[in-house]
């Protein structure tokens, strides 16, 4: 049942588009704000509360639903797992990236980029789609892989909980106790994700940059290409 939920998650996601708008995570941020109001949130018990009761809610949402009818505990699971992937569209974000560098745009596609890459430094036009493809792989584990994973492995809880731990390791700063054990738990639970084939991929592209620019005016010399791997290589390796 956690394929089925997953194959149609993917499809609702690739049919209907951007679902962004309905990802909002303000009823988190007024839990978090709460929680912090106490002495003793700041360390792993504030981070302990602040994602468990949600994911304690979800857990024995699901297991009430399963006892009554299991169609309504599927369903329940299908949507948790749907508003937990993203929160943004990761295809549309490199989809304007390419775009922008396909119209020589090159500002737009700074600006496109930054929304991936944040606040890493990058000098010319090589460095930044060579950082943009990692930055990729990093975005597919954290909205989608992981959440895939934890689901399998916990249902709709575990999704849900990949999700805040996400969302609360990315809205916490400096050194304070509270923020360490956010992020450490991210960590953990980014760890326990069998994300290695991804690693691999970075690794590979990586080593074929190189190759692969130098080869660049030879593929362009003649024959028939697709034109996808016609766009991919004038964006990803230009003249």
């Amino acid at each position: 049942m956690a394929l089925i939920a997953i194959l149609l998650s993917i499809l609702i996601e690739r049919f209907l588009g951007s679902l962004e708008e309905m990802r909002r995570f303000n009823w988190f941020d007024a839990l978090l704000a709460w929680v912090r109001g106490f002495s003793w949130s700041d360390g792993a018990g504030g981070t302990a509360v602040a994602v468990g009761v949600p994911v304690l809610a979800v857990m024995l949402a699901a297991h009430l639903l399963n006892a009554l009818w299991w169609p309504l505990a599927f369903l329940f699971a299908l949507l948790v797992l749907i508003y937990s992937l993203g929160p943004k569209d990761l295809e549309a974000q490199v989809e304007a990236f390419l775009d922008a560098r396909e119209r020589g745009d090159d500002e737009s596609a700074w600006l496109h980029a930054r929304d991936l890459l944040g606040d890493a430094e990058v000098t010319n036009a090589r460095e930044l789609t060579r950082a943009m493809v990692e930055a990729v792989l990093v975005e597919a584990n954290e909205r989608f892989l992981g959440v895939f994973f934890w689901f399998v492995v916990l249902g709709p809880a575990g999704a849900l909980l990949y999700r805040l731990s996400y969302q609360l390791s990315c809205g916490v700063d400096g050194d304070s106790d509270f923020a360490v054990a956010a992020r450490r738990l991210h960590y953990l639970l980014v760890a326990g994700t069998p994300h290695r084939p991804l690693l691999r991929a970075e690794r590979q592209l990586r080593r074929r940059h190189a190759s692969l620019a130098s080869a660049r005016d030879q593929m362009a010399g003649g024959g028939t290409h697709h034109p996808r791997r016609q766009r991919f290589r004038r964006v990803a390796f230009p003249a």
